[in-house]
């Protein structure tokens, strides 16, 4: 499952390429506007995946299975349209100097190990923080300390080694590229971790029943798809500052509040999921439209894939850190609230240990055989695992607020994009005659002719 599942990560890399594509085939100014009509055809997933996949566990027979056969029709479908229709310029066109030999020899296999070595040493030392080792053991420490090593020597290394370098320096020169991405990671951070904390909450605080849950997970999705499809459709009318400044303000205000939710407070937690995952949503689709019209419109798709590989990657982070926090904050809040409210409601002091023996094994029924126990001490053991869990999830939506204020300040100096908000394509499908295009943006020529 593990390898199947990355191998699925690997090729859904390729149909994030849609954002590049568009860049080069839209005019400037449609760009966003076409983005949301991208976003509106993956509603159906994006929005309802989750009851979509709940409904399949619950009523066939194949149960989870079916999300991946449906994800099998979907691609097969995407696949044989792109044959028939996407003819974009071959790589003899885009390469004249240089055989695919050559182009493979040439990939920067250096800076991909420093890039994703490291990356995967920091995030195993975020999960084994606290949970599988302690925090102050040699396991913890050399992962973090060797992974972060890593990343910085991968910075340095493609500024001073590689020919053709994963991530070229005149990007990570670039301050708009570099804002820009920094505020859609922070939008990746809160939309990932999210997809994670509060599916987690529903089940744990609100629900057992599967539909019910993916009924309720779908504020998060939703939200976030039509924050994607509004955002796009707003693009358009300039200002892209200050959008992205509303935004990140009202992420930070939302996820915020997410921090007084617990278990008797469903409706809050439903109405505050999917305002702040409808502003991250909008942290995401516009910033994919102003990053290709921030660079050499030769440079489209390597800054789309910079940004969509740098928003995941802090998405992992951010998973990470999320879930180091609800496992050790859950923990010791457990074992502050349990013994106490078990006790209080009757149960002796000489069962504390046979309950924690209980709880740890992770059976329904194992509580139940403890010494003393009868169902009114049953209900106040939930009651108190209940408060513990909201605890723990309040202290994630307050780590959240950090990264939205620092959204907020990197928004604040992005450039608005007005000026290139025209009718200018960049490229043209190679069946199409040839034509006269404006000069790349940040180019110095003058004018060319697009040879097609």
């Amino acid at each position: 499952m593990i390898v199947a599942n990355a191998l699925i990560g690997f090729g859904a890399a390729a149909q994030l390429a849609y954002a590049a594509t568009l860049g080069e085939l839209l005019p400037y100014k449609a760009r966003g506007f076409v983005s949301a009509i991208v976003f509106i055809s993956a509603l159906p997933t994006n929005a309802f995946g989750p009851i979509v996949a709940k409904s399949f566990i619950a009523h066939t027979v194949q149960t989870w299975r079916w999300c991946y056969y449906l994800n099998i029709i979907t691609t097969a479908i995407a696949i044989v349209a792109a044959f028939f229709f996407y003819h974009p310029p071959t790589f003899a066109m885009l390469h004249v100097n240089k055989s695919k030999w050559q182009q493979v020899k040439s990939l920067d296999y250096g800076g991909l190990v420093l890039l994703l070595g490291g990356l995967v040493i920091f995030l195993l030392g975020l999960n084994w923080g606290g949970s599988l080792y302690p925090w102050a053991s040699g396991h913890v420490i050399a992962t973090l300390v060797v992974g972060l090593l890593s990343l910085v020597g991968f910075v340095v290394y493609e500024f001073t080694v590689p020919v053709d370098p994963i991530i070229p320096p005149t990007l990570m020169k670039n301050r708009q590229v570099v804002l820009i991405i920094g505020v859609a990671c922070v939008g990746g951070m809160i939309f990932y971790g999210m997809s994670i904390v509060w599916p987690a909450m529903v089940a744990t605080l609100f629900t057992s029943d599967l539909i019910h849950q993916g009924w309720l997970t779908m504020s998060c999705t939703a939200g976030a798809a039509l924050g994607n499809i509004v955002a796009g459709a707003c693009f358009r009318l300039g200002k892209f500052r200050w959008q992205l400044t509303f935004a990140s303000v009202m992420v930070t205000i939302f996820f915020g509040a997410m921090a007084s939710v617990n278990q008797h407070t469903l409706a809050r937690g439903v109405a505050f999921t999917v305002l702040g995952t409808f502003f991250a949503g909008w942290l995401e689709s516009p910033t994919m439209t102003a990053v290709s019209l921030a660079v050499d419109q030769s440079d489209i798709g390597l800054v789309v894939g910079m940004l969509n590989t740098i928003r995941v990657c802090f998405g992992s982070i951010a998973v990470a850190i999320y879930e180091t926090i609800l496992t050790n904050r859950d923990a010791s809040l457990s074992a502050r609230y349990i013994p106490h409210d078990a006790m209080a409601a009757g149960l002796p002091s000489s069962s504390l240990t046979a309950l924690g023996v209980a709880l740890t094994n992770g059976t329904t029924s194992a509580p139940s055989r403890v010494p003393g126990m009868n169902p009114v001490i049953e209900s106040a053991i939930a009651v108190a695992q209940g408060k513990a869990y909201a605890g723990a999830a309040n202290l994630v939506f307050l780590v959240t607020m950090a990264f939205g204020v620092l959204a907020v300040i990197g928004s604040l100096f992005v450039g608005n994009f007005d000026t290139y908000l025209t009718n200018e394509v960049s490229r043209r499908i190679h069946s199409t005659p040839d034509r006269k295009v404006t000069p790349p943006l940040g180019s110095s020529s003058e004018g060319h002719v697009e040879k097609v």
